[in-house]
């Protein structure tokens, strides 16, 4: 299976206080380390964290280049080209980042996407799975 992580499952890996999807986030690390699943992430997810790292407050850039040097080993980093923002363009989806995103999920190889925000739910009819659900399931 291969999946795709959304912006808020790097964040809760990357943040080690106050996010409730830790865990479960944490877990599906794991499993793609171990080789369990297959993960894709977008380089926009990439700089969208380092910003609200930053913004945070939460370390220094060394410690988030490091720890994505590590995430990189294990998960396939995909970029937002062309063709992701021509379709972010057509979509009638409003938050544009979110456009960007599910345009980058539907062209990739993808099974399903993981991402704790509950509005990807109403923008397609794609697997969508919060980190629970999808830890739910793939132990199950």
């Amino acid at each position: 299976m291969i999946i795709f992580i959304d912006t808020n499952v790097l964040l809760d890996v990357l943040i080690t206080t106050g996010r409730h999807s830790r865990p479960f986030s944490l877990s599906i690390f794991k499993m793609a380390h171990e080789g369990k699943v297959s993960a894709i992430i977008t380089t926009q997810s990439i700089i969208d964290a380092a910003y609200v790292c930053s913004k945070l407050g939460f370390g220094e850039i060394a410690a988030f280049k490091e720890a994505i040097k590590k995430i990189m080993s294990f998960i396939t980093v995909i970029p937002i080209d062309n063709e992701e923002i021509e379709m972010a363009n057509n979509s009638t989806i409003e938050d544009y980042e979110d456009a960007c995103q599910i345009a980058g999920a539907l062209l990739s190889p993808c099974n399903a996407i993981i991402s704790s925000d509950k509005k990807f739910k109403t923008y397609t009819d794609f697997p969508i799975y919060t980190p629970e659900e999808f830890c739910g399931i793939i132990t199950a």
